[in-house]
């Protein structure tokens, strides 16, 4: 087994490299939430499990502790407590933390799927 040393200039570039694709993969996935459409299987104090039916997929977001973005009718917030299993909700997410998503704001929806809330 043979050991390279990096010359400190190498490294300082690739240090810099490195730096600015963290800052331009932030300043990207500020523009991009995602979102994901679905019937809430559990809820707890830190995350929320939305199943999809369409796409027979179950997604698991990591909820902040003081998460205070639940919207209901009329864009008014509402307690992460009145979110049930069963409920049909829109979670807007991204994948800052670590890669894991989490959520940024829940929508809660009518039982057509619409959004209770005023864009």
């Amino acid at each position: 087994m043979k050991i390279t040393a990096i010359s400190p200039s190498a490294l300082g570039a690739a240090a810099l490299a490195t730096a600015m694709l963290i800052g331009a993969g932030s300043v990207s996935a500020k523009n991009t939430a995602m979102r994901f459409y679905g019937i809430v299987k559990h809820v707890s104090a830190n995350n929320i499990k939305v199943y999809n039916p369409v796409q027979k997929k179950t997604v698991s977001f990591l909820i902040a502790p003081k998460f205070h973005n639940v919207f209901k009718k009329g864009s008014k917030t509402t307690q992460l407590s009145t979110i049930a299993p069963g409920q049909y909700v829109e979670v807007r997410y991204d994948r800052k933390l670590l890669g894991q998503a989490h959520a940024d704001r829940i929508n809660l929806l009518d039982k057509d799927n619409r959004i209770f809330y005023k864009q």
